[in-house]
């Protein structure tokens, strides 16, 4: 049988195992001409239970959407009792599993709205199952974003953790291991950056001067450079950049106050790691959202 390669999405305790195949075919199956470009499309998530929060993805199914509000992807309260039983039906049947539900995100920022929250009550209420949110980028690779249940809710306002929903992409920066039964093929991320943390705070300031239209937020990799638990703006950190380790990630947050990023359209968040590299393009309700 072929080893299987996915992505690690890890925040606090929770982990996602997002199979790389999957996201190549998920891409490929959104840019169907028969599929409006312009509308929000979305279905459901499958896969297998690895252990305490940890999940694994490896299908999807897409899910009709009647778009009552023009573009946005909905299901109303008799479509949202189809899925449940729906769902129900696939519990019982051999094979992976339900894990959870996606759609693309064509609004601004990356978050789940009420009509989401009413879907995942209704049909994803375990404490396993998991939403993904797709946005497309234009230029470069949609980025995504997952959401989780934490103590009997869901943090609907933002993700915890953006990433590229783009497998090329994805093999180059990783954390990307190899299936189950095989050894990773590359340690989380976390591991090599902990003897990192403490790395002095260089001069943010510069790449900064004459920018309105777009804030460069981390061109001098932030994510290994700034030092735990640093914070206070000054004139070497004028956003107020703050890393702080969240379970087995890392929060990368900022002063959504600062002038510079108040009156900014855009940004693009650079991450290295090792010898790869990571860029997110954040647009202002990303900015305005502070991490």
């Amino acid at each position: 049988m072929p080893r299987q390669e996915f992505f690690l999405w890890q925040v606090h305790s929770f982990t996602v195992r997002v199979a790389l195949d999957i996201v190549d075919k998920l891409n490929y199956d959104l840019a169907d001409p028969r599929r409006k470009a312009d509308e929000e499309h979305g279905g459901i998530l499958f896969g297998r239970i690895r252990g305490d929060k940890v999940v694994e993805v490896t299908g999807f199914e897409f899910l009709h959407s009647e778009h009552r509000r023009g573009t946005l992807y909905d299901l109303g309260a008799r479509e949202r009792q189809r899925v449940a039983r729906y769902i129900g039906d696939l519990e019982k049947r051999p094979g992976d599993k339900p894990v959870g539900y996606f759609r693309t995100h064509r609004r601004p920022g990356l978050f789940l709205d009420q009509d989401d929250f009413a879907l995942m009550n209704e049909a994803f209420a375990a404490p396993y199952d998991i939403a993904l949110v797709i946005r497309p980028e234009y230029p470069g690779p949609p980025n995504a974003g997952i959401f989780f249940w934490e103590d009997g809710d869901i943090d609907r306002r933002q993700t915890h953790l953006l990433f590229p929903f783009d497998a090329k992409t994805l093999r180059t920066q990783g954390p990307v291991e190899t299936s189950q039964d095989t050894p990773p093929a590359r340690q989380p991320a976390i591991d090599k950056l902990r003897p990192l943390l403490n790395v002095k705070l260089p001069n943010i300031s510069r790449p900064l001067v004459g920018w309105t239209a777009a804030v460069c937020l981390a061109a001098i990799a932030v994510a290994m450079l700034l030092p735990r638990g640093h914070s206070g703006r000054s004139s070497d950190n004028p956003l107020n950049l703050h890393v702080s380790r969240t379970g087995q990630a890392l929060l990368v947050d900022w002063d959504r106050d600062a002038p510079v990023v108040r009156h900014a359209s855009s940004a693009v968040l650079s991450i290295e790691d090792g010898g790869a590299t990571q860029q997110l393009n954040l647009n202002h309700s990303d900015l305005e959202h502070g991490s």
